[in-house]
């Protein structure tokens, strides 16, 4: 009788999810002023998580503005999605006046972790390329 109400206890326990979001990812070529998908990589995790928000931007060059977004795109609250270990999507549009060539895509993460809600900010950094047309490859940063 004991061993099953260990069993029992132990299985409830298994079937709380925690995930956290641990990359994103965008085309790895983006046409000036088309929209795309960037997509947000969620995993499993062994504390529960609030993802609060994800402002992305992007630069001109190879190099990440240093220690910003560059130029600021959008941002997305993202507290309904916390805790789901199931990759989602959020549209982003690039600018039409985008200047084709090699650019940096940005995007910073604020994050609680835990039962105490511990603040964490997390930095993405994607290189792409802006060009003619918007590829279906995609090219990824995480952690």
């Amino acid at each position: 009788m004991r061993a099953s109400s260990v069993l029992t206890a132990s299985a409830s326990l298994f079937s709380l999810a925690h995930a956290r979001i641990f990359g994103v990812g965008v085309p790895s070529t983006i046409k000036p002023g088309d929209t795309f998908d960037l997509i947000i990589e969620a995993q499993n995790y062994i504390q529960p998580v609030t993802d609060v928000a994800i402002a992305v931007g992007y630069s001109l060059g190879g190099a990440p503005a240093a220690d910003g977004l560059g130029i600021f795109l959008t941002a997305f609250d993202l507290v309904d999605e916390s805790n789901v270990p199931v990759n989602y999507n959020k549209s982003v549009t690039l600018p039409a006046t985008a200047h084709t060539g090699a650019a940096t895509f940005t995007a910073s993460l604020t994050t609680l972790y835990g039962a105490r809600y511990e603040p964490t900010l997390v930095p993405f950094s994607i290189s792409f390329t802006i060009g003619n047309e918007t590829s279906t490859a995609y090219v990824y940063d995480g952690l």
